[in-house]
């Protein structure tokens, strides 16, 4: 609780910093200073998009996390979870309510997707699996390093990246279950988070970002998506930061995520 209430604070102040120009007097060195390494670790990533072969991974083919734990929901199948016989009569309003309740007091994000949402988000992991999300910090940003695959996501650290590659450790590691798709209309997200490298806040930070981006109807936002995988040498991180500025500045993202309090 302790914890909640301190990165709520963090909002509120990243997000006066924001209004009153201070975030980014603060922080232009650090952003200037990481450009290159930021142009380099993308070009890095295309390299390896390129080179890996269908079934491998950028994190490697069974990401750990920090604890040296593979997550929990990565190999589990829908049914393992909700038992599909126990709620086949259910709505997909109520599947949707019991979903959100089973993951509310655990370290994870949870989220019910429309099925014809998530058809956008698929066609765009495929097209573009990796990006870069940044997270406010004190002093300038954080940013976390990202790859779909296969319904599931894994996120590390820039920082991890740049001295572990394929090792790094997983911050937060997200799945989505498509079993009820079809018959529901609904897609069922949960992202575990590894508490010892970032909080369930951040991670929601991190997943709002995911929409933003790949659920978006933006072709301006599909763009920087384009940019970042094929043309790394073209795509600047600010971009991102700025993004991301206009949503904190807009109000949006502040409130969605006091929502999931």
């Amino acid at each position: 609780m302790c914890r909640k209430k301190y990165d709520l604070e963090r909002i509120k102040k990243v997000k006066n910093e924001i209004k009153e120009g201070r975030l980014e007097d603060k922080s232009v060195e650090e952003k200037f200073r990481l450009d290159a390494e930021m142009r380099e670790e993308a070009e890095r990533f295309k390299k390896k998009v390129q080179q890996k072969a269908a079934d491998s991974s950028l994190l490697g083919s069974n990401p750990l996390s920090s604890r040296g734990e593979a997550s929990a929901y990565g190999q589990k199948t829908l049914n393992t979870i909700m038992h599909l016989d126990k709620i086949a009569d259910k709505s997909a309003e109520e599947i949707g309510q019991i979903w959100r309740e089973h993951h509310k007091d655990k370290d994870c994000i949870s989220a019910v997707i429309p099925s014809n949402l998530y058809d956008r988000m698929e066609e765009r992991f495929l097209k573009f699996p990796l990006f870069i999300y940044p997270l406010p910090r004190e002093q300038g940003y954080e940013f976390m390093y990202a790859e779909f695959k296969d319904h599931k996501c894994y996120f590390t650290s820039l920082l991890h990246y740049q001295t572990r590659g394929e090792n790094s450790p997983w911050s937060l590691a997200m799945k989505h279950f498509t079993e009820l798709r079809d018959s529901k209309g609904i897609v069922l997200m949960v992202g575990e988070v590894d508490t010892n490298e970032m909080s369930v806040l951040d991670a929601q930070w991190v997943a709002y970002q995911v929409q933003m981006y790949y659920a978006s109807e933006d072709d301006r936002r599909e763009q920087i998506l384009k940019t970042f995988n094929i043309f790394p040498d073209k795509f600047s991180h600010m971009t991102v930061v700025q993004e991301l500025n206009a949503e904190i500045e807009s109000g949006v993202m502040t409130g969605s995520l006091k929502e999931n309090e």
